[in-house]
């Protein structure tokens, strides 16, 4: 595994795009990870568990803060508050909601 890994429930929406998951339920979750440059899709490990797909996602763009500590919500809120005034600074648009990467 890699760092940074974002874990978000499953939602209609995600499980629709993987075919191996056909009930829904508190226990499902999906994880992205970063897959690091000196590997390639075809080189890396399968899952031994069928539930388990790997997809690539295109490249994109992403404004990130680092930071060491806790995760609580509090801080979490108030390190997106920093990076949304960082972004705002240099005319940056979010296209998309904040989301914790650990």
């Amino acid at each position: 595994m890699t760092a940074p890994v974002t874990l978000a429930p499953l939602t209609p929406t995600t499980a629709a795009a993987n075919t191996a998951t056909s009930d829904i339920n508190a226990e499902q979750r999906q994880v992205q990870f970063v897959r690091p440059g000196q590997y390639r899709p075809e080189t890396l490990p399968r899952p031994m568990n069928e539930a388990v797909t790997l997809r690539e996602l295109p490249p994109r763009t992403t404004a990130v803060l680092s930071y060491s500590w806790l995760n609580s919500e509090t801080n979490v809120q108030q390190k997106t508050e920093v990076l949304r005034a960082w972004m705002k600074v240099r005319q940056l648009e979010p296209l998309g909601a904040p989301r914790l990467a650990r």
